[in-house]
């Protein structure tokens, strides 16, 4: 798998940081954030993979996922939700949704697809 640089958006410490660690261990460069500094973090660290809480009911992260996809034709965004939809892309082709507790094999796949 080719190594990606990942930013990782969510407010959830522990389960963010299980993530993280997870994906460091892939071999992942991964900077983690929250919705208010994201913006800031994505024009600093240039990530190529935004993996981010899809269910955050804050208005700033929806702005900033908007942003961040208007803003690179090449950057891959990755939305973690309850929803029941699994691996769905969205017709741009940037954004694949993938469910709640992440599957780390689908996870996995995603990224070495993306």
């Amino acid at each position: 798998m080719v190594p990606r640089r990942i930013l990782l958006i969510d407010d959830e410490g522990p389960s963010r940081e299980a993530l993280a660690h997870m994906l460091s261990l892939e071999g992942h460069e991964v900077q983690v954030t929250s919705p208010d500094v994201a913006q800031a973090l994505v024009e600093e660290f240039g990530p190529d993979t935004v993996v981010y809480d899809a269910d955050h009911a804050h208005e700033r992260m929806r702005i900033v996922v908007d942003q961040i996809e208007a803003a690179s034709t090449h950057r891959r965004l990755i939305a973690l939700g309850t929803s029941p939809v699994t691996g769905e892309q969205r017709p741009s082709g940037k954004r694949v949704e993938l469910p709640r507790p992440v599957n780390l094999e689908e996870l996995r796949r995603t990224l070495r697809e993306s």
